[in-house]
C-alpha cells in the first residue's frame, strides 16, 4: 500500500540522513519516495529542495497530487519547471525560495536523444519508423478500475495498426486479474513487451507515429517528439 511503502522509505531515508548529516536534501518529482524524503528531511530540520515543484493536477484523488503538495509545503527551495508552477505556489502562499528553472526532464531528453538513436530496439522488435504506436498504461485510476482498464483495452484492440505496449508489472497483474490480458495477447496488432530501459524507450517514442499514454512524464516528453500524443487520464 502507499502508506506501507512510504513508511518504510521514511524510516530508511531517516537512517541515511542521520548518518550522512547533509546540509541540503534534494527530492525530485511526486512519487512516494519524494514524500518520504521530504518528510524525513523536514523532521530532522535539514534544508530541503524540491525539483519539479509547483505542478498541480488539481485532482486530490491522485496519490501524486498529495505527494507534490506536501513536498512543496515542506521545502525551503522550490525549483519550478514552468511559469504556471510558480503561479500555483504563489496562490498557495509560497513565494520565498521559489526559482523558475525550466524542466530538467527535457534537459535530460535533449541530451540523450542522439545517444538513443544508436539503439537497435526497432530492429529487435521488427518495427519501422512512423509505422507503429507506443502505448503505456500504469496510472492507478486505470489499472485498479476494471471498467476503465477494459475500455482502454477495447480501444487499443480496435486500432488497425501495430502497437508496442511495454507492460508495467502492476498493469500486467491487473490485466490478468480482470481477464483482459489474453485479449491483448491474442491481438496480432499488439506487441506486449517487458518494460524497456530509458534509452530504448526514447528511441521507441521518437519514431512512433502516435503515443497513447496515461503518464504525465511521457506526455511531457512527447512535445519534443514527432509523433502525435493521445493522453488518457
Amino acid at each position: 500500500t502507499h502508506a506501507y511503502q512510504t513508511g518504510k522509505m521514511l524510516m530508511s531515508i531517516e537512517d541515511v540522513l542521520l548518518k550522512e548529516k547533509p546540509e541540503l536534501t534534494l527530492v525530485y518529482g511526486d512519487t512516494n519516495s519524494t514524500l518520504a524524503g521530504a518528510l524525513a528531511a523536514s523532521k530532522l530540520h535539514i534544508k530541503l529542495g524540491h525539483v519539479e515543484a509547483g505542478l498541480r493536477s488539481f485532482d486530490k484523488s491522485m496519490p501524486e497530487e498529495i505527494n507534490r503538495i506536501l513536498a512543496d509545503h515542506c521545502s525551503d527551495l522550490l525549483f519550478c519547471p514552468t511559469k504556471a508552477s510558480v503561479s500555483n505556489l504563489k496562490k498557495e502562499g509560497i513565494t520565498r525560495g521559489v526559482y523558475a528553472t525550466g524542466d530538467v526532464m527535457v534537459d535530460i531528453l535533449l541530451r540523450i536523444k542522439e545517444i538513443a538513436e544508436k539503439s537497435s530496439v526497432l530492429q529487435a522488435l521488427g518495427l519501422k519508423s512512423r509505422q507503429y504506436l507506443v502505448a503505456t498504461i500504469h496510472r492507478a485510476s486505470n489499472t485498479d478500475n476494471k471498467e476503465n482498464l477494459k475500455n482502454i483495452v477495447d480501444a487499443l484492440c480496435q486500432i488497425d495498426q501495430t502497437i508496442v505496449f511495454p507492460v508495467h508489472p502492476r498493469t500486467e497483474g491487473s490485466l490478468k486479474r480482470y481477464g483482459l490480458y489474453d485479449k491483448l495477447k491474442g491481438n496480432s496488432n499488439i506487441k506486449l513487451i517487458k518494460p524497456v530501459g530509458y534509452i530504448e524507450f526514447v528511441k521507441l517514442m521518437n519514431h512512433a507515429q502516435k503515443i497513447v499514454t496515461d503518464s504525465g512524464g511521457s506526455a511531457n516528453r512527447c512535445i519534443h517528439f514527432k509523433g502525435t500524443l493521445h493522453y488518457t487520464s
